[in-house]
C-alpha cells in the first residue's frame, strides 16, 4: 500500500473530521471520515491534522512518510540513509530495548541515520519501530518541513528540561516519533479504506 501513497494522496478527499481510536490514546486524532465529492485533491492535502497543537496539513504527513521509506532504501534522492548496527541485547538501552535511533552524522544533502539492532531479532526488526526511528532520524536532521519541525523543537526543549535522574534524554521525541507513526497508520488505513470503496485495488 505504501508504494502507492502518491496516487492515493492525490486522489484522497477528506469531510469533516471524526475521531478515531488509536493503538496509543495521545495518538487519536482527527481523521477523514468519507468523501466530499466538491472537494479537490490540493484543498484535501491542504486540510490539517492538529499533533501536540499545531496544525499540520496532510501533504506534510505524505513528505514526511515518503522520507521515512527512502531512509531504508538504497537512492541517492533519499532526504537521509539509515545505517543499521548490530548490538548485542546487553549493549541496548532498557528504554528501547529492539531498535534504537542512535543519532544523526549532521551531513549536509544526506545525512546518516545511526541506528542499532538488538541481536536477539536475527536482523527482523518489527516495522513500526523502525518507521519510528525513521522519523526521529528525519526530524533530528531537520527534515521534517516547519509544521513539523516547530512540534520536534518543542520536544526536544521538553527534553533538555528533563532532571539528571532520567535515563532517556531523548523521551519526550522519541514519544512524539511513536505518536506520529500511530497518526500515519491511521492515515493509510483510511486511504485503504476510501480506495476500497471506490473500487481501487492495492498491489
Amino acid at each position: 500500500m505504501r508504494k502507492v501513497f502518491g496516487f492515493m494522496m492525490a486522489g484522497f478527499v477528506l469531510a469533516p473530521s471524526t475521531v478515531v481510536t488509536c493503538p496509543q490514546p495521545a495518538a487519536a486524532q482527527a481523521v477523514p471520515a468519507s468523501p466530499l465529492p466538491s472537494a479537490s485533491p490540493a484543498s484535501a492535502l491542504d486540510q490539517t491534522l492538529s499533533v501536540n497543537g499545531v496544525p499540520v496539513p496532510l501533504r506534510d504527513f505524505g513528505a514526511l512518510i515518503a522520507g521515512m521509506l527512502f531512509v531504508y532504501l538504497p537512492r541517492k534522492d533519499a532526504p537521509a540513509k539509515a545505517v543499521i548496527v548490530p548490538k548485542k541485547q546487553s549493549e541496548m538501552p532498557a528504554f528501547d530495548p529492539d531498535f534504537h535511533y542512535v543519532g544523526s552524522d549532521g551531513a549536509p544533502g544526506q545525512p546518516q541515520l545511526t541506528m542499532w539492532i538488538s541481536d536477539r531479532l536475527n536482523g527482523k526488526a518489527p516495522r513500526q519501530l523502525m518507521e519510528s526511528a525513521a522519523i526521529l532520524g528525519l526530524l533530528d536532521s531537520g527534515y521534517g518541513g516547519d509544521n513539523f519541525q516547530q512540534v520536534y523543537a518543542a520536544a526536544r526543549k521538553d527534553d533538555l528540561a528533563l532532571g539528571p535522574a532520567e535515563t532517556d534524554t531523548w523521551k519526550n521525541r522519541r514519544a512524539l516519533s511513536l505518536r506520529l507513526t500511530s497518526m500515519i497508520e491511521v492515515i493509510m488505513d483510511e486511504i485503504g479504506k476510501q480506495n476500497k470503496a471506490a473500487g481501487s485495488t492495492q498491489p
